[in-house]
């Protein structure tokens, strides 16, 4: 028997394609254009853990389907490599020189410390369970569960109505998602539809992002890059941040949720002059408040915001 690398289902070896999902190795790894870095398929670590299909490549993470051979079942798996720093020589992890070597180690702490908090905090059904983390090949793996949901932004695309699913039910449960890991001093700081699923049991957070943003403000923003869209403008000039930048990305959040549309280009942090439109004044001023640009003026936590605003209404129009 074999494992298939793209659902992680046994078959028969005899067989070229998986029963279950169809995936043929030989099609994937000529169709697609995968950076050389990654794990190869069916690599093991600790001797438990086999390594599948990418879920996601970006400059400083890889995420793996893998197969946990003494639970089995499947997890995610999280990889520091921030390849700007770091290449890959067989399995092990090297710096790409010496002068690099005091960056990726204090980079590897830091994506320890995150992994470790979110482990400690598991008991926030919200965020995305961290099972363990793991120390091999010169670099830290987090096995995480593997989500089954859909991202809010397939959501997005696809459309709440054709799913079946409220905007406004999602929306309040964002927030109160957020308020819940504030509330244990956990910062998300890398909030975008792409970091928010959604399962049969409701939202869930991924992808948190305080160790990539360490990184990002000790390198200038030489070695990780962002998507600017829902990121806050502390962040992007690589200042010190507090937990407020997640308030400015749940209000660009909410102007995308609420109009069906990203903001306009002129409208970004950067260029901001004017207050965002919707089209409903209440609307409008929770949306400004949030995404206000400078984060001294931003409330700072949505708790506050929610007890100064007399509590946020609930599926409101």
């Amino acid at each position: 028997m074999k494992r298939c690398m793209n659902c992680m289902s046994e078959y028969n070896e005899q067989n070229s394609r998986c029963p279950r999902c169809g995936f043929s190795e030989e099609e994937m790894n000529g169709a697609q254009k995968l950076p050389e870095d990654i794990l190869k398929p069916e690599t093991v670590l600790q001797g438990r853990f086999v390594i599948g299909r990418p879920l996601s490549c970006s400059d400083y993470s890889f995420v793996y389907l893998a197969w946990d051979g003494v639970l089995r079942r499947c997890v995610a798996i999280r990889e520091y490599f921030p390849g700007r720093l770091a290449r890959r020589a067989g399995n092990e992890v090297v710096c790409r020189s010496g002068r690099e070597k005091n960056l990726f180690e204090a980079g590897k702490l830091d994506f320890e410390s995150e992994a470790m908090k979110l482990h400690y905090n598991q008991d926030i059904k919200q965020i995305v369970n961290v099972y363990r983390v793991i120390k091999e090949n010169n670099t830290i793996y987090t096995v995480m569960e593997y989500l089954t949901g859909i991202s809010l932004r397939d959501l997005m695309d696809m459309g709440f109505e054709q799913m079946g699913i409220s905007e406004k039910n999602v929306l309040n449960e964002i927030f109160n998602t957020i308020t819940a890991i504030h509330a244990r001093g956990i910062g998300h700081y890398n909030l975008s539809p792409d970091n928010i699923y959604i399962d049969e049991t409701g939202i869930r957070l991924l992808d948190f992002g305080k160790a990539k943003y360490k990184m990002y403000q000790a390198t200038g923003g030489r070695v990780i890059r962002y998507e600017e869209d829902y990121i806050a403008p502390e962040v992007l000039s690589g200042k010190e941040v507090r937990m407020n930048a997640d308030l400015y990305s749940l209000g660009i959040l909410e102007y995308e949720l609420y109009t069906g549309k990203a903001i306009p280009y002129s409208n970004r942090p950067q260029r901001r002059k004017k207050p965002l439109k919707t089209g409903n004044a209440e609307m409008e001023r929770e949306i400004n408040i949030l995404a206000d640009p400078d984060s001294k003026s931003r409330p700072v936590s949505l708790a506050e915001y929610l007890k100064t605003a007399g509590g946020r209404k609930q599926g409101r129009d």
